[in-house]
């Protein structure tokens, strides 16, 4: 019920990875407050954005766009979590040691081509949005 299609209403669905305020439950947080080694799953797909990326993502392709109605996904290039952390553990400079676990298998990637049609968002490379959301931290 939700996620509406009336004149001048959008719904955006979408994963976020960010900084948070006051906890550590997200992956973000969990992973920066870990330490010694952390399981790093090969086969779990993640496809959402950075909150910091979200927010120029609302700011410079929805709003300017006010034909835009219904349901988009919003979303990154499809990665796995042992690849995610990898690049989070370089850029935040945080020394662990990441497991590669074949165990978890499960995609929750997002197709954004109709987001990405509408508007012409094209998401920057991992490396890209993670040193913009450390960046912004």
């Amino acid at each position: 019920m939700g996620e509406v299609d009336y004149d001048n209403a959008i719904t955006l669905r979408t994963s976020i990875i960010g900084h948070e305020l006051g906890s550590s439950v997200g992956l973000l947080g969990w992973f920066l407050s870990s330490k010694g080694k952390v399981n790093g799953y090969r086969r779990a797909i993640f496809s959402g954005v950075p909150t910091i990326e979200l927010t120029e993502i609302i700011r410079t392709h929805v709003i300017p766009r006010p034909q835009l109605r219904g349901v988009y996904h919003v979303a990154a290039q499809p990665i796995n979590k042992y690849d995610l952390l990898q690049i989070i553990a370089r850029t935040y400079e945080k020394e662990i040691e990441i497991i590669p676990d074949e165990r978890l298998v499960i995609d929750r990637s997002l197709n954004a081509d109709r987001f990405h049609a509408a508007t012409g968002y094209q998401p920057p490379r991992w490396s890209s949005l993670i040193e913009k959301m450390h960046a912004f931290g």
